[in-house]
């Protein structure tokens, strides 16, 4: 047997992103587990590595960061929809003497640093050619140009790629939201990011699933994806996805099970199956890439946790994934243990807590998660 594969991301670091002033993570496992209190940064961990992810296109996740925590204002006019970001968001608020000019992500050593900056385009009074280049001012030195033509905007850099700058006013336009989301979804040849798929605590919505259903059907992952289920209910054997009639374009699952004369809806089953079928999607649509789950536990009985963290590990080593997930349960945290000790990818369990009003990390691997286990030391 080959020898197992370096993770993807082998640390991170978070400066100036929401929460996190300065938060550093020395080292990642194949499989990562982030454990804390309430509001310590948990989400906010998940949501950092999704926007490092997106590399270049790494506004359009922002935004997407602060939709799905309803951070955006909607209004509508003559029929159009438009929306308010609120950029300042998703910077560090910290006292001013700390607080970040910009937002850094990524690995503690190489150059494949993100680098996020707001600030405004500016174009000279005197020049009204279009074609003339315009300038990137960030806000705090922005008082010269007052009395310049200018407009809000976003600098992405990554590593030592030219930058990308985004008009807040097209992150505002929903149109030109689903338009980039549609030419990500039907080039990915055009994505200077890496693979990452993402399942929030409330699931995914019926697109995503569909998304991911039609990249796996008919491959080897849409028989892992069943075996997963299988963890709940032995008799399943087929699952495939219908249009509803009541919604043209959505779509849900049908479950065949040995014996039923007919498929049964898989949101009947409970949210368990839902749940497992969300997880085991997700990650088999992972390959070479990372894989993000808000609170893992959600509706799965603690009696099959064990035999779903031996399947996430497997399917991680198999398919070249990096998992993070979060959890506030103690029977999975023991679950996530007794899965590491078994297997030959490394599980790491990483512990955020406020120190002297700062967050900052301890990390646990399989010997000291034996330990804290067997002692039941508490580590959430």
């Amino acid at each position: 047997m080959p020898p197992p594969s370096a993770p993807i991301l082998p640390s991170f670091r978070i400066q100036g992103f929401r929460a996190f002033r300065d938060l550093e993570i020395p080292r990642l496992g194949r499989v990562n587990l982030i454990v804390g209190k309430n509001n310590v940064g948990k989400t906010t961990l998940l949501e950092a590595i999704k926007v490092y992810a997106a590399g270049l296109e790494a506004a359009w996740e922002l935004r997407e960061v602060l939709e799905r925590r309803q951070e955006i204002q909607r209004s509508t006019l003559r029929d159009k929809i438009y929306l308010s970001i609120d950029i300042d968001r998703l910077f560090f608020r910290g006292p001013p003497k700390d607080r970040p000019k910009s937002i850094r992500l990524g690995p503690l050593q190489g150059d494949k640093e993100l680098r996020i900056q707001s600030g405004r385009l500016v174009i000279p009074v005197q020049s009204q050619d279009p074609d003339v280049r315009s300038h990137f001012v960030m806000e705090g030195d922005a008082r010269f140009y007052e009395e310049l033509q200018s407009e809000e905007a976003l600098e992405i850099r990554y590593g030592s790629s030219p930058p990308r700058r985004s008009r807040l006013r097209a992150l505002n336009d929903a149109i030109a939201a689903s338009t980039v989301e549609a030419r990500r979804k039907s080039h990915p040849e055009l994505r200077d990011s890496l693979v990452c798929n993402y399942v929030p605590v409330r699931g995914l919505n019926s697109s995503s699933i569909g998304t991911l259903w039609d990249n796996i059907v008919l491959t080897a992952n849409e028989q892992s994806t069943v075996e997963a289920l299988r963890l709940i209910l032995p008799d399943i054997e087929r699952v495939s996805l219908i249009e509803d009639p009541r919604q043209p374009g959505m779509r849900y699952a049908l479950v065949a099970r040995t014996g039923q004369s007919s498929p049964e809806p898989l949101l009947s089953m409970g949210d368990g199956m839902t749940r497992i079928f969300e997880l085991a999607l997700g990650l088999v649509s992972s390959g070479n890439g990372l894989f993000l789950v808000d609170e893992i536990e959600n509706g799965i009985h603690y009696s099959i946790r064990e035999q779903l963290w031996r399947f996430i590990f497997e399917a991680a080593s198999q398919l070249n994934v990096q998992v993070f997930a979060t959890t506030h349960s103690w029977d999975c945290i023991s679950a996530f243990q007794k899965a590491a000790s078994s297997h030959a990818e490394n599980g790491m369990l990483i512990s955020l807590a406020q120190v002297n009003g700062d967050i900052k990390t301890a990390i646990f691997d399989e010997k000291d998660l034996e330990i804290i286990t067997r002692q039941s030391i508490e580590v959430r």
